[in-house]
């Protein structure tokens, strides 16, 4: 698994690794499951699907195609505050 550039063997360093990215400041992420899309993603945190865009050009370095996310990516998720100022 990669986040943020980093390559993560083992599920247990995640936390370590999102701790190191963050520095001081929250960062959000969610892990992709098996039957995820970012559509429902983006319902269930910004209450609006169509906001899947600001989730897709937040992790542009992992998502090629918007439509093929794979289990056990991990994507960042940009605050809600920020998801409503991109217009996503």
């Amino acid at each position: 698994v990669k986040f943020d550039g980093k390559d993560v063997k083992d599920p247990k360093d995640l936390s370590r690794v999102v701790a190191d990215t963050a520095v001081g400041k929250e960062v959000d992420v969610v892990i992709i499951r098996k039957g995820d899309t970012l559509w429902r993603i983006s319902r269930e945190n910004y209450g609006v699907g169509s906001r899947y865009t600001v989730i897709y050009l937040a992790n542009g370095d992992q998502i090629r195609n918007p439509d093929l996310i794979y289990p056990g990516q991990v994507f960042r998720m940009p605050a809600h505050e920020a998801a409503q100022a991109t217009g996503g």
